[in-house]
């Protein structure tokens, strides 16, 4: 089990998790487990993106 400090938020846990999934079935070989890890790597990197491009707009108001 991985453990996380107190300023980890949910969606970097996520993406830490996806990461050490990731490795792990490349080390067997599974290929759509890797690619799968991946696109959740990617999908929760663009939500992070968006949350905190939305940070910045709200910033400047």
């Amino acid at each position: 089990m991985t453990s996380y400090d107190h300023n980890t938020t949910p969606l970097e846990m996520v993406v830490r998790d996806a990461r050490l999934h990731q490795r792990e079935m490349a080390k067997h070989g599974i290929e759509a487990g890797v690619q799968k890890a991946q696109q959740k790597i990617d999908d929760t990197l663009d939500e992070l993106n968006v949350r905190y491009a939305l940070k910045q707009y709200r910033a400047q108001d």
